[in-house]
This record gives structure tokens, C-alpha cells and sequence, in this order.
């Protein structure tokens, strides 16, 4: 299907609107700048996050990186908030309440992942060509081998078939904790295993052409973060291919990144699932008499 027919039917009028809205400020000048010779897209919240990320991709060898500046949830307008997320998401956002990791739970998660829509849809319009690498601005090389990542991401690439062979690839943290089930997959290749999630963390991936064209089809209005609807279409749709190494993720992910992320959510909004809500303030309590019981050794 030719892409400006894809792009035409999208979403019904008031939610496509109500996407380019809250997209378009942030990246104007990017739009401009974006070239075809561009094949790592970094979504980031500042040009110092981007050089940080920028840093990190160097030293895997990757060039012809460009920065795509992150939506920011807070800047984002009532109506738009209103017609790009499901009643039960515009809940939880106004309750600051949600039933698991994968919910959407606060304007700052919808504008990470609004960063990645925005991503797919000039994939989808092949203005990078057949595929493209995204990360987000807290990827980390790993700290053996890293010079030989790109060539490591682009020999999974050709395993797999090329870019006409599968959706995405998966670079970044996989394990759930089993928050989710356990993961679901099957051998693909010899070094790749085709899944179905649960998966977490959308830090680094591979996205084809093809893959971006699918996600378009649901994307919006949403309910769910962005590393959960990339493996609900893969159980939903059997011909959504998605991979990952079976070596494990490629980029190195913080414990700490698992709790907060200057995109998507804070340490608040993670600890708002795990702690009853009638619990909260007596936690809060805890942390603040844990942290100035340990400031005095911290200074020494």
C-alpha cells in the first residue's frame, strides 16, 4: 500500500490532528534537517542528552546519527491529551493510578510515546530509507566489544533476511521480571529467536519499513507505553515479525533506567504501582528518614 495512502488513513481526522499538534513544535527543525543519509534516530529530551547518547553510539562505530527531540507530555494541550488517549488511560493519567508497567499512567509516558510515532511515521513514509535504528537518550554501549556492534547489528539484519523479512529487531533489555508472563518464542534463525513478548524497555531497535507501516495501523488513541504495543502486535498480527538475539540485549541498560527515564516517567510513577496507594505517604516517610539518616556518611 503506497505510503501517502497509509498516512490518509491513519486515524480518524480528530486524533491525526491532534497527533501532528503535539509533534510538530518539538520537531520542526528536525524535519528540515533529516536526511535519507540519516540511519540512527536518537529521541531526546536536550541537546546535552543527545550528545551523551551520541557519545555512547560512537563508540560502536555508528555514524550519520541525528537527534529527535523528544515530545515533552508536560507541554502538551488538554484537547490534544484528550483525543490521543482511550477513556481508561485519561483515567489513570488524571488518578496517577495503573494496573501494571505496560499502562500508560501520566502525560510524560504519552510523550514518549508520541517521540516514537512520530519516528514511524517518516519511516513508514521512507524518508530513511527502508529501515531505521532508534534509541532512546539513555542508551549505553556495553563495555566489551562495543566497536563491533554496528557490525554485529547489521550481520543480524542480514540473517534474518533483510529488511523485507521482518518488523523489528530488538536491541535493548528483554526480561520482564515475568511481570507480564513469561516471554513467548521461538528459534528464528541461528543466532535469533522470533517472540512475543512480554518485552521491556524500548532503548534501542531496529525498525524496518514494513514494521513501521504496521504499527501505524493501531497506534492511536493508545492505552499501553510503547515497548508494550510493539509486542501486542506481534500477538496480535502473525505476520508482524519481531526479534531479538538470542545472546541477549546488545545495549547495556541501568537498574536505575528501569525506575525512571527523563522521557517517559519518574521513580514516583514506577513506585505508584508497586505501593498501595494507602501505603504511599508512609513510604515517602521512609525514604525521606532513610536518605537523611545516610546523607551525614555520604558527605565524610
Amino acid at each position: 500500500m503506497a505510503s501517502e495512502s497509509i498516512a490518509n488513513n491513519l486515524w480518524l481526522s480528530v486524533t491525526k490532528s491532534a497527533f501532528w499538534t503535539a509533534v510538530s513544535p518539538s520537531n520542526a527543525h528536525w524535519q528540515k534537517n533529516a536526511c535519507q543519509n540519516c540511519k540512527v534516530a536518537v529521541i531526546a529530551c536536550s541537546s546535552d542528552a543527545y550528545r551523551k547518547a551520541l557519545q555512547e553510539l560512537q563508540k560502536c562505530g555508528f555514524c550519520n546519527v541525528s537527534h529527535c527531540q523528544a515530545v515533552l507530555g508536560a507541554e502538551l494541550q488538554r484537547e490534544s491529551i484528550d483525543s490521543l488517549l482511550t477513556v481508561r488511560a485519561l483515567q489513570n493519567v488524571q488518578t496517577r493510578r495503573r494496573e501494571s508497567f505496560f499502562d500508560v499512567h501520566s502525560v510524560n509516558a504519552l510523550g514518549c510515546y508520541l517521540s516514537h510515532v512520530y519516528l514511524w511515521t517518516k519511516v513508514a513514509n521512507g524518508d530513511f530509507g527502508q529501515r531505521l535504528f532508534v534509541c532512546e537518550e539513555d542508551v549505553c554501549a556495553p563495555q566489551q566489544n562495543a566497536m563491533n556492534l554496528k557490525k554485529t547489528v547489521g550481520l543480524l539484519v542480514e540473517e534474518a533476511g533483510g529488511v523485507s523479512n521482518f518488523d523489528i529487531l530488538w536491541l535493548s533489555a528483554q526480561s520482564t521480571y515475568h511481570h507480564g508472563g513469561k516471554e513467548q518464542r521461538v528459534d528464528f534463525t541461528e543466532h535469533l529467536f522470533r517472540t512475543k513478548g512480554p518485552l521491556q524497555c524500548t532503548q534501542a531497535y531496529v525498525l524496518t519499513q514494513r514494521g513501521a507501516r504496521k504499527l501505524l495501523q493501531d497506534c492511536l488513541p493508545t492505552d499501553i507505553v510503547t515497548d508494550a504495543y510493539l509486542w501486542h502486535m506481534a500477538r496480535k498480527y502473525d505476520d508482524f515479525v519481531l526479534l531479538v538475539p538470542k545472546s541477549g540485549p546488545l545495549f547495556e541498560h541501568s537498574v536505575f533506567n528501569f525506575l525512571h527515564s527523563s522521557i517517559g516517567y519518574s521513580l514516583f510513577d514506577t513506585l505508584s504501582i508497586i505501593v498501595p496507594v494507602q501505603y504511599r505517604i508512609y513510604t515517602f516517610l521512609m525514604l525521606t528518614a532513610f536518605v537523611l539518616c545516610c546523607a551525614p556518611c555520604l558527605v565524610v
